[in-house]
């Protein structure tokens, strides 16, 4: 499954979930080489550094980016009503977290 057909997906999905008109939004979606787009080189690092966090237990690049981070949402834990969030006021730590699935 390539990007695009990931997005057409979630689409579908929202439309599907929800009791609003059917959503159809207009966007773009096109390969750029990522020395022409380093953000997304950025935001790609950030979130291997949470994932590596969290799988491997090693917070060491997590901890280096750590104020970087404005908001997580944990979606894997549904023992807390409405998901547990993380942000400057409740930082992120693994201990906190629920159990993710593996």
């Amino acid at each position: 499954m390539g990007f695009r057909d990931a997005i057409e997906n979630s689409i579908k999905m929202y439309n599907k979930t929800t009791k609003k008109n059917n959503v159809s939004p207009d966007y773009s979606c096109s390969v750029v080489p990522s020395k022409s787009t380093p953000e997304m080189s950025i935001v790609d690092y950030m979130l291997w550094a949470l994932q590596r966090y969290i799988i491997k237990k090693d917070n060491k690049y997590f901890k280096l980016l750590e104020n970087k981070f404005i908001f997580i949402i944990d979606l894997y834990d549904s023992k807390v009503k409405g998901r547990r969030f993380y942000n400057y006021k409740n930082p992120f730590d693994l201990k906190k977290a629920g159990e993710f699935d593996k």
